[in-house]
């Protein structure tokens, strides 16, 4: 009795509310959005990611998950460039980035690209 009492006491005062693991983080500008997929493939994130991935491309993320996973137990982003601007499906601005991933023995370079839709940045390719 005492500890459901205690329980709701404190779910009552917001000190023990359910909380979310991942918090959602909207990129204002290309440049946020590369630092926060940075950020969160370094960190090993998985669920942060998933939220920076454009909606129409999820799917297709969630497929490649255990690859990407692979990928993160060994590669770091070290940096990034913004590239040219380009237009995906006739309607969506984007800029291509290049990121240079290391494993501690050799680097990688790849291009991914991300879009802005209604003031949002997304991670369209990656």
């Amino acid at each position: 009795m005492r500890l459901t009492l205690s329980l709701m006491l404190c779910v009552l005062m917001g000190g023990c509310g359910i909380r979310p693991v991942v918090g959602i983080y909207t990129a204002d500008t290309a440049d946020q959005a590369v630092r926060a997929w940075s950020d969160a493939y370094n960190g090993d994130q998985y669920r942060q990611m998933v939220l920076l991935v454009h909606p129409f491309r999820r799917d297709r993320f969630e497929e490649e998950r255990s690859r990407i996973k692979k990928q993160l137990r060994t590669w770091r982003i070290k940096r990034f460039e913004l590239g040219a601007e380009v237009i995906i499906r006739r309607n969506m601005p984007g800029r291509k980035v290049a990121l240079e991933y290391h494993d501690g023995r050799r680097s990688n370079l790849r291009e991914i690209i991300v879009v802005k839709v209604k003031d949002r940045w997304w991670v369209w390719s990656y």
